[in-house]
C-alpha cells in the first residue's frame, strides 16, 4: 500500500502536490470488483432476485430443524485434565448427577404419616422406572438390617402402617435420616435420584407429574439440581427466540421510519436483516449445529449486526442512487464484515467448543450479511426507488475541535486507567442466580438449602493405587477420617460416605467392618432390593469408593477454592496409597468457565491484531492504522475495564462482549475513514472533508448506532440474565464508541494532518 503523505495546503484549502490519500493495489482491485458487481446487478435484476429467492426457500426449510442444546457437552474440552478427571469419575459410578425433590407435607400432616409414606414409597417407585434413572432413595425404601441369635432381616425405617409420635420423632432426629433422607429440622422428606445425565428435556416434568399422582393433595415439593437448570434454561432461550427478534423487528423499524424518513425507507434494511437472520439460522439447521446456551443470542445480534451496513447504504443510495452508493459504499461494507468476522473469530481462542461455535456461526453471520448488503438491499433499493433517486441533503456539521492533542491524550489516560481492570475480569457459573428471585427455580433452591443445608454435589472419588478392593478395615477407616475432616468444613452442608452406608444396614458400629463382612452387607443390600445408595457410594467391582458433598450455591471461585481445599484435605489424610479425585457437574463448569476468562485475553489480542493488520492495509499507512484503532480500544477496554473494576463477572454471554463490541465499534470507524478518504482523493481540503464526512457517514452513523442501542437493549426482556447483562454492556459500548468516533476521530485528523487548525 502506499502511505498516506502527511502535509497539506492549509487549514482548508486544497492538498498541496500529489493527491492526498492515493488508492493502493488492494483498493484498486476491491473497487474493480464491485464495479463489476454494480452493473451486473443492475443489468441483471430479476435473475440476482430469483437466486436470492431460491436460495432463501432452500434454507428457510432447515429452521424446522434447528435445535437447542443446553448440555454440558457444549463446554466439554476434552484433552482438559479436569474432564478427564470428571469423566473417569462417570465410568466408575455411571452417574455424577443428582436430582433432589424436597417433600413438605400438608400443613397439620406429619411427614411420616402413614398416607405420606405411602405416596412417598410409590413415587419412589415410579421414579426407578424414568429413562436416566440410575437408583433413587428415600426413608419409604430405606432399609437397615436388623441381626437376631440366628437370623437376620432387613427392616424398613418406617414401617408402612406408620410409627408413633416419639418414634416418628426418634428417627427425624437420627444422624442416618436428618439432613439427606429427611430435612435437617424434621419438617420434609427427601427424594433422591441419581442419573446418568442430566439432558433429558421430559425428566423434571415426568418426576413432577408422578409426585401429583401419589402423594397427598396439599402436599407441596421443590426440585433441584442440573436438570431443572437445564430445563429453565430451555424455557428461557425458547421464550428469548420467540420475543426478541420480533420486539427487535419492530424497534428497528420504528427508529429506522424516524431516521430515514419513511417506513417505506425503512422496510428494505429491516428485510435484508431479517433474511441474514433467517439465512444463518437455516444452515445451522441444515447442518445440525444446535443454539447453545451461549449462541442463543445469534438471532437477534445477527439482526441488529445486519442492520449497520444496511442503513449506511440505504442513506448513500437516498444520497446519490444505487450505482454510486454501491462503488462508495460497498468497499467499506467489505472491510467492516472483515473486522467484524475477525473480532467473532477470536473467540475461537478461548478453548471452549461452545465460544468456538458461536464465533465461527457469527462470523458466517457477518459474511451473509455482506451478501444480503450488496446484492439483496441493492435489489429491493433498485426495484423501490429506481437508479437514481432524488439527490438529499443531510444536515451535518463538522463538530468543534479545539485542542485535539488534548483530545488525545485525554483518551489515552482513560484507557490507561480502565484497562488494567481487565486483568480483575473473572468467571462466574453460579447460573442459579441468573433467573429471576421470585421464580420457582430460586424459591425451590432455597426451600433445599433450608432443608439440606446445601443443593449442589460435589464427588471425592478414592482408589487404592495397587488396584485391590477398598472394603478393608484400613481403607474404611482412612474414609472415615477423611469423611469427619471434611464434615469440620462450614462450607460443606453433609457429607456421606460408604461407612455410613454400611452401618446403616448393621443397624449399629461406625462401619468400619472387614472385607469378608462388608462384602456380605452390600450382596444382601442388593438381595433386599436396596442397593441404590449403594450404587451411590461404591462401584461394582468394590475398587473405588467415593464420599458424596453436598454444598450451598457458590460462585465459581468459591466453588473451585473449596474443591482445591478438599482435594488438599484427601491427599494429605490418605497419602501415597490412595489416588483422589475431586469432581462434579457445578465444579466442572467452574472450571471451563476459567478456561473461558483466560481464553478471553487471548481472544482480544488476537482479535486486535488481525484488526490492527486490516486498518494498517485499509489506511495505507501504519500511523494512521494506529491512530483509527484509538476510537476503538476506548468503547471496548472502556467497557471491559469498567466490568473488572466495578466487579462485574464474565458468564456464557459477557464473555463475547469484547469481541461483539470490538466489532461494531471498528465498523463505524471503517466507514468515517473511507468517507474521509474519499473526500480527500476528490481534492477537498482537510476541514471540508471532515464536513463531508460528518454530514454523510457522520449521519448514518448516528441511525446506525441508534437502531443497535434499541435492538441490543431488547435483551433486558430475557428472562436470563447473561443476556440481559450482555444487551445493556453493548448498548454502552456502542454509545462510547459513537462520542469516540465523533468526538475523536477529527482530532486525531488534525494531528496527523493539520496540526492544531482552528474549527470550521
Amino acid at each position: 500500500m502506499i502511505r498516506l503523505p502527511h502535509p497539506v495546503a492549509g487549514n482548508g484549502g486544497a492538498p498541496v502536490g500529489e493527491p492526498p490519500h492515493p488508492d493502493g493495489p488492494v483498493e484498486r482491485l476491491i473497487e474493480r470488483l464491485f464495479a463489476r458487481h454494480t452493473a451486473s446487478l443492475l443489468r441483471w435484476p430479476v435473475r440476482w432476485a430469483a437466486v436470492v429467492a431460491a436460495a432463501t426457500v432452500l434454507l428457510f426449510a432447515g429452521l424446522p430443524r434447528l435445535a437447542i442444546d443446553v448440555r454440558l457437552n457444549a463446554f466439554v474440552v476434552e484433552n482438559d485434565p479436569d474432564f478427564l478427571a470428571f469423566h473417569h469419575l462417570r465410568e466408575r459410578f455411571d452417574n455424577d448427577e443428582l436430582l433432589l425433590v424436597v417433600i413438605r407435607p400438608p400443613a397439620g400432616v406429619s411427614p411420616l404419616d402413614p398416607a405420606m409414606i405411602a405416596g412417598l414409597g410409590a413415587a419412589h417407585d415410579a421414579a426407578t422406572t424414568l429413562d436416566s434413572v440410575v437408583w433413587v432413595s428415600s426413608l419409604a425404601r430405606a432399609r437397615r438390617l436388623t441381626l437376631g441369635n440366628d437370623t437376620l432381616s432387613f427392616q424398613r425405617w418406617v414401617p408402612a402402617d406408620g410409627v408413633g409420635e416419639g418414634e416418628a420423632a426418634a428417627i427425624l432426629a437420627d444422624g442416618q435420616v436428618r439432613g439427606r433422607l429427611a430435612g435437617r429440622h424434621g419438617e420434609s422428606l427427601i427424594l433422591r435420584l441419581g442419573l446418568s445425565d442430566s439432558d433429558s428435556p421430559t425428566l423434571v416434568t415426568a418426576v413432577d407429574r408422578l409426585l401429583a399422582r401419589h402423594l397427598p393433595a396439599g402436599s407441596r415439593w421443590a426440585t433441584v439440581g442440573t436438570p431443572v437448570i437445564k430445563q429453565e434454561l430451555r424455557r428461557a432461550l425458547f421464550h428469548d427466540a420467540r420475543l426478541l427478534v420480533p420486539v427487535a423487528s419492530v424497534g428497528s423499524l420504528v427508529i429506522l421510519a424516524i431516521g430515514l424518513g419513511s417506513v417505506r425507507r425503512a422496510v428494505p434494511p429491516l428485510a435484508t436483516a431479517l433474511l441474514t437472520s433467517g439465512w444463518t439460522l437455516g444452515v445451522m439447521g441444515w447442518v445440525g449445529a444446535p443454539l447453545t446456551v451461549v449462541s442463543a443470542i445469534a438471532p437477534a445480534l445477527i439482526l441488529v449486526l445486519a442492520l449497520t451496513d444496511g442503513v449506511h447504504l440505504t442513506a448513500a443510495v437516498h444520497r446519490d442512487g444505487v450505482r454510486a452508493a454501491l462503488l462508495r459504499v460497498g468497499p467499506a461494507c467489505l472491510w467492516t464484515s472483515a473486522t467484524t468476522a475477525a473480532g467473532f473469530l477470536g473467540l475461537s481462542l478461548m478453548g471452549v467448543p461452545a465460544l468456538i461455535a458461536t464465533g465461527v456461526w457469527m462470523a458466517i453471520g457477518v459474511a451473509v450479511g455482506l451478501f444480503h448488503a450488496v446484492v439483496t438491499l441493492p435489489l429491493f433499493l433498485h426495484l423501490q426507488v429506481g437508479n437514481p433517486l432524488e439527490k438529499e441533503a443531510w444536515e451535518g456539521r463538522l463538530p468543534r475541535c479545539r485542542r485535539p492533542r488534548v483530545r488525545a491524550a485525554t483518551a489515552i489516560v482513560l484507557l490507561a486507567l480502565l484497562i488494567p481492570g481487565i486483568g480483575r475480569l473473572h468467571a462466574e457459573t453460579d447460573m442459579v442466580r441468573y433467573f429471576p428471585a421470585d421464580g420457582s427455580l430460586r424459591v425451590g433452591y432455597r426451600e433445599a438449602e433450608a432443608a439440606l443445608g446445601g443443593s449442589t454435589p460435589l464427588s471425592v472419588m478414592i482408589e487404592r493405587r495397587d488396584g485391590k478392593p477398598l472394603l478393608d478395615t484400613a481403607t474404611l477407616g482412612e474414609v472415615v477420617r477423611l469423611r469427619d475432616a471434611l464434615a469440620e468444613q462450614p462450607l460443606i452442608a453433609s457429607v456421606r460416605a460408604l461407612p455410613d452406608l454400611l452401618a446403616t444396614l448393621r443397624g449399629e458400629g461406625s462401619g468400619v467392618v472387614g472385607e469378608a463382612e462388608g462384602a456380605q452387607l452390600l450382596l444382601l443390600a442388593d438381595l433386599a432390593g436396596a442397593s441404590g445408595p449403594a450404587r451411590a457410594l461404591i462401584d461394582h467391582d468394590h475398587r473405588a469408593t467415593r464420599l458424596l458433598l453436598l454444598l450451598p450455591e457458590l460462585s465459581s471461585a468459591r466453588m473451585v477454592e473449596i474443591a482445591r481445599w478438599v482435594d488438599a484435605t484427601a491427599e494429605g489424610l490418605l497419602g501415597d496409597d490412595y489416588r483422589v479425585t475431586v469432581a462434579g457437574t457445578a465444579l466442572h463448569e467452574a472450571r471451563m468457565m476459567n478456561l473461558v476468562s483466560q481464553g478471553l485475553r487471548r481472544g482480544m489480542v488476537a482479535a486486535l491484531a488481525v484488526i490492527g493488520l486490516l486498518f494498517w492495509a485499509l489506511m495505507g499507512s501504519w500511523r494512521w492504522g494506529l491512530a483509527a484503532m484509538l476510537p476503538n480500544l476506548l468503547p471496548v477496554g472502556g467497557v471491559l475495564g469498567i466490568m473488572g473494576w466495578t466487579g462485574m463477572c464474565l458468564d456464557f454471554s459477557t464473555a463475547m462482549i469484547g469481541s461483539v463490541a470490538l466489532g461494531l465499534a471498528v465498523d463505524d470507524t471503517i466507514h468515517m475513514a473511507l468517507s474521509y478518504r474519499h473526500a480527500r482523493g476528490r481534492g477537498m481540503g482537510m476541514d471540508a472533508a471532515l464536513e463531508e464526512t460528518v454530514r454523510t457517514s457522520g449521519a448514518a452513523l448516528k441511525l446506525t448506532t441508534w437502531v443497535l442501542v434499541a435492538g441490543f437493549a431488547l435483551l433486558a426482556l430475557s428472562t436470563f440474565g447473561p443476556t440481559r447483562h450482555f444487551g445493556l454492556l453493548t448498548c454502552l459500548c456502542l454509545t462510547v464508541a459513537l462520542a469516540a468516533d465523533l468526538w475523536l476521530f477529527p482530532a486525531l485528523v488534525r494531528l496527523l494532518e493539520g496540526g492544531e487548525a482552528a474549527p470550521a
